[in-house]
């Protein structure tokens, strides 16, 4: 194994205004309004041997249809086969739909996702710097469990404060090996990025894309959320955008 080589980009990716939204099933129309913009966060690793690119995206899930276009482009573009490529979206429930299917309303904005996201990992190769890598851990909590027991036994989707949940953020830095400044801070929480609910038509990355502009706004490089195991742990508190900052400041 040779040195560690790290490269980085960003890229904005926000639909257009009515693009149709994910997350929510009884949404009736697209987007109203921007409120943030959502983005690509790419980090390309080189270990003199094999080389791979992690895409974190500012989106709520990844269709087969929509991978299949993408892993074609960057292995044109890039050489980088199927399984070097790995793409996390941060499960906002506030971005767009990227179904690609003949009749999805967003299929011509997806198809020029998967070229934006191929340039940016042309982008971080070109831009592959001698890294090393520093581990972290630290006691954060984001949300609440979201099994509630009821008075008569039965169980729906509400609070429980007593149910399991991720009370530690994970986080892997990739500092500049001359410098020691961070290339790329990727952190991981789980909690669902739900603090908007299904009445909101604002496209928005929610508390992670909070949490991650928050920290490039604070120390160099890209930060990179990662989803952790979600699935019965929603935002908490929800509703609202001063709570989407509250939560991003907060992990």
């Amino acid at each position: 194994m040779g040195q560690l080589m790290v490269g980085a980009s960003r890229r904005n990716i926000t639909p257009p205004v009515g693009a149709w939204m994910a997350g929510f099933g009884n949404r009736d129309h697209g987007a109203e309004r921007i409120h943030d913009e959502l983005h690509a966060r790419v980090t390309v690793l080189d270990d003199g041997n094999t080389q791979a690119a992690i895409v974190c995206r500012d989106l709520c899930f990844s269709g087969e249809d929509e991978m299949d276009l993408l892993a074609h482009m960057v292995w044109l573009e890039t050489d980088l086969e199927r399984e070097q490529l790995f793409v996390a979206d941060s499960h906002t429930h506030s971005g767009p739909n990227t179904d690609r299917r003949a009749d999805s309303k967003n299929r011509v904005w997806v198809e020029n996702l998967a070229g934006v996201i191929t340039g940016a990992i042309v982008e971080a190769q070109s831009a592959m710097r001698p890294a090393q890598l520093r581990l972290a851990q630290r006691p954060v909590q984001c949300g609440i469990n979201r099994r509630e027991k009821t008075a008569d036994g039965t169980t729906v989707l509400g609070r429980n404060p007593d149910g399991p949940c991720d009370t530690v953020v994970d986080i892997a830095c990739l500092q500049d090996a001359e410098t020691g400044d961070p290339l790329v801070t990727l952190f991981r929480h789980a909690a669902h990025a739900v603090v908007m609910g299904s009445d909101n038509y604002a496209i928005s990355a929610d508390y992670p894309g909070a949490a991650a502009a928050f920290v490039e706004r604070n120390t160099p490089g890209v930060a990179a959320f990662l989803c952790g195991c979600c699935g019965n742990i929603n935002a908490d508190p929800r509703e609202g955008f001063e709570n989407v900052a509250m939560l991003g400041r907060r992990l």
